[in-house]
């Protein structure tokens, strides 16, 4: 080996190698620094590297990098170089090697020379690798823009800078997307998530900000907040040219988003998370697209998470309540039954309605199913002792969500609680509200012809508040319809189309031979147009308000 070069030297060369670089040109430089006595022994004057990708999901346009590094004064300018280079799986290294003036190397020396540019090439091949699994990582594939991975290390580096409260997150999410992907395919789908993530892009400076795909049909762009109105051009609306049969067509991708702005360096994630919670409650709310942070948010979903927590041990300590609202038959004013409502004895200090927790119970599909059982086994507690005091409660409605509907025991069980208290089929009536999903048509037909063989009624709740009424109606065999609430604040405003929509809605259902209940009814002018529409049934606080049961059991005794 050449003299001055030591088996040392050549170790620390290979234990670099093991060193995790995130860059081709960090491993480059260090690379050089252990080179130095090489170097020096060998009289190199200077090194070339030239590192070069072919194109990927996470390099769409492939990359190519020149390092060059200058050991040696005295290089001779005409000499010609010594090259090496080597192939890895998708792409190549080569190292040129260059004399110091007056130095020719021998075919000895040329062998040595080889085995270190070997070496030195094969550790920039893993550093390529390893730059190459590094990006994947943090790069959504389909659009190559950063995931999830991407954006927590941009924030990081954000928050060492000390400028995160310069920026704004920008939480944006496509309507209707999935609708979109069933009529024009998955292929055309992915290339409308491309080009929406492209046209996103072109509004950002990539050296300081950045957009990302956060799975599905989500994006997260982190913006100066000085070039906010940039990104917002985008969103809510822009249109991506499509081809079709040989056609270009335009398809309008509309999209919402949450936006926060000004995060701190101690907690760079909060511009993600407190934009995405943002969007979260923005989607409730769907009177707009773009939804703006504002603080009493936060104390509303930490709120949230202890209602969570503490609701599993409220439901065995049975703090939960059933209150009783009574429906009242337009024709006799008599009561015919009650809609149980519930409450919550939230640690004796407090009775909490729905309003309050039941954003809580959303966010745990399992608690919403425990929830609605436990309601109905009080319910039919309470309706088996009124009729041991020979007391008739009438028909008492319980409400069901989605996904409760949505397990495949739902009827069994729903019979098992029945079949413990003794109680008949028809002292109960399940609401469905009618924001439920049509892909559910098949999931609730079977449900509902199973509770109409033991005789319990099915109603659709807040009718009116969707677009999917009609078409449920067509495919559903409801007993009952509940007209939304609104309906009745528009009688209040006196809007001059709503008596007629109404009297429609009433004659159509009649028609279909299903009952028609009006609830929110507050005052005699709501009472005499519903009564004037044909409404069989009311409910509401013109009536009575949901009373604790003790309550409803002295009204059932007069």
């Amino acid at each position: 080996m050449s003299e001055g070069i030591q088996w040392r030297d050549l170790n620390a060369l290979f234990e670099r190698a093991d060193e995790a670089y995130e860059s081709v040109g960090e491993l480059h430089d260090a690379l050089m620094k252990s080179m130095r006595p090489f170097s020096q022994a060998f009289g190199v004057a200077k090194v070339e590297v030239h590192v070069s990708g072919r194109p990927n999901p996470y390099y769409p346009n492939g990359y190519n990098t020149h390092y060059e590094t200058r050991f040696l004064d005295g290089q001779d300018p005409y000499s010609r170089g010594y090259m090496v280079s080597n192939n890895f799986g998708q792409g190549s290294v080569k190292l040129i090697l260059y004399p110091v003036t007056g130095r020719e190397w021998d075919e000895e020396t040329k062998l040595e020379l080889e085995t270190f540019s070997r070496i030195i090439t094969t550790i920039m091949n893993r550093g390529a690798l390893n730059q190459n699994m590094i990006r994947a990582s943090r790069t959504d594939s389909l659009t190559g823009l950063a995931n999830a991975l991407g954006v927590r290390i941009f924030q990081r580096e954000l928050a060492e800078k000390g400028v995160v409260p310069e920026y704004t997150g920008v939480f944006c999410n496509l309507k209707n997307f999935k609708l979109i992907n069933q009529e024009m395919g998955s292929e055309t789908g992915d290339h409308l998530l491309k080009e929406f993530g492209r046209k996103l892009q072109e509004q950002i400076d990539p050296s300081c900000e950045q957009v990302a795909r956060l799975g599905g049909d989500n994006f997260f762009i982190t913006v100066q907040t000085r070039h906010l109105e940039n990104i917002l051009q985008v969103i809510p609306s822009t249109k991506v040219d499509v081809e079709q049969e040989g056609v270009l067509v335009k398809v309008p991708l509309l999209s919402r988003a949450g936006i926060f702005s000004g995060g701190s360096n101690d907690d760079p994630e909060s511009l993600i998370s407190f934009a995405a919670m943002t969007l979260e409650r923005g989607k409730r709310d769907r009177s707009q697209d773009l939804y703006y942070f504002r603080k009493e948010l936060v104390e509303q979903i930490m709120q949230e998470k202890r209602f969570t927590v503490e609701l599993p041990m409220a439901l065995q300590q049975e703090e939960l309540l059933p209150f009783f609202q009574p429906k009242i038959d337009t024709s006799t004013g008599r009561m015919i039954g009650a809609e149980a409502l519930v409450r919550w004895n939230y640690h004796g200090r407090e009775l909490l309605t729905p309003g309050v927790f039941l954003r809580a119970l959303e966010r745990e599909s399992r608690l919403v199913q425990e929830v609605d059982i436990y309601m109905l086994r009080q319910v039919c507690k309470y309706i088996r002792k009124w009729l041991d005091m020979g007391l008739d409660p009438g028909r008492i409605s319980i409400n069901y969500s989605r996904q409760n509907l949505r397990n495949p025991d739902i009827a069994d069980i729903t019979f098992s609680v029945l079949d413990e208290n003794n109680i008949d089929g028809k002292y109960i009536e399940i609401e469905i509200t009618e924001t439920t999903e049509m892909d559910d048509v098949a999931i609730l037909n079977k449900f509902i012809a199973a509770m109409h063989e033991r005789g319990v009624h099915v109603s659709m709740d807040d009718f009116g508040t969707g677009y999917s009424a009609v078409s449920l109606l067509e495919n559903l065999d409801f007993n009952v319809v509940k007209l939304d609430r609104s309906f009745m604040i528009r009688i209040t405003n006196r809007e001059s189309k709503v008596e007629i929509i109404i009297r429609n809605i009433v004659r159509m259902l009649k028609e279909l031979n299903v009952q028609v209940i009006a609830e929110g009814v507050e005052t005699d002018e709501q009472l005499k147009m519903v009564q004037g529409a044909g409404c069989d049934v009311v409910q509401g606080f013109l009536f009575q308000k949901p009373m604790p049961p003790k309550e409803f059991e002295e009204m059932l005794k007069r």
